[in-house]
């Protein structure tokens, strides 16, 4: 239901863009920046990490353009040797509200595909839930009971493997909502500082992770410069 209704709603947007260019000017460009990314109701850090993508900002007016893009955004969080690895096919659909000369104000909301999800160095599995909040990584004497009294229960140890790759535990498709500051020098180059907000809970049926209701919590700085400028003719 959510793909399909992405789906439409790309089809519209694509066409509302397309009328609009008749009496627009349409740049494309790159960009590339740094991630400073976390995920929320969890005791990890800040993860920093990097994004790659491309734009195209469809001016309305002087003040007023719609800048659609499609960007790689490596996300996730750590905590020492601990870390989480969230990496996306991300499209936000900007709002550029131009201030003063370059300067705009951006809001947006954004539609992400996970490519894929791992944790490092990887977790054990195949123990059951009542191990689940073991930190495998600095096991104490709690835990030595706790997996004592597994084993006495009748758990076994059989087929314990240590996994990294978590992508089946992790919603495949994110919602955001994006707010950011930038700024279009008349060259072509542009900077941009924005905050995506996650929206979707990124624990598939709120199972993995100890039940933990987690959401993506992103800041970047990219940089980036607009290589064409089109300019439909009047028939």
């Amino acid at each position: 239901m959510k793909k399909t209704l992405t789906f439409l709603l790309a089809i519209g947007l694509c066409s509302f863009l397309s009328v609009q260019a008749q009496e627009s000017n349409v740049k494309i460009g790159l960009k590339a920046g740094a991630n400073m990314a976390n995920v929320t109701n969890s005791n990890l850090s800040n993860k920093t990490s990097f994004h790659l993508g491309a734009v195209v900002d469809v001016k309305l007016s002087k003040s007023f353009s719609i800048q659609p893009e499609v960007v790689y955004s490596m996300q996730g969080a750590q905590k020492g040797k601990q870390e989480l690895n969230l990496n996306y096919v991300n499209i936000p659909i900007m709002a550029k509200l131009y201030l003063y000369e370059g300067l705009n104000l951006q809001v947006g909301p954004q539609i992400g595909a996970l490519t894929s999800a791992k944790i490092k160095p990887g977790v054990p599995t195949g123990l059951g839930k009542d191990l689940g909040d073991i930190n495998w990584n600095d096991v104490n004497q709690t835990d030595i009971n706790d997996i004592i009294d597994f084993l006495n229960n009748g758990g076994t140890m059989e087929g314990v493997a240590l996994s990294d790759d978590i992508y089946k535990d992790a919603n495949n498709i994110d919602f955001s909502v994006n707010f950011g500051l930038g700024y279009d020098f008349p060259m072509g180059l542009f900077v941009d500082f924005r905050y995506t907000m996650g929206v979707t809970n990124i624990n598939k049926d709120n199972v993995a992770w100890a039940n933990k209701d987690l959401k993506n919590n992103v800041m970047q700085l990219s940089i980036g410069y607009k290589f064409k400028t089109y300019k439909p003719s009047r028939y």
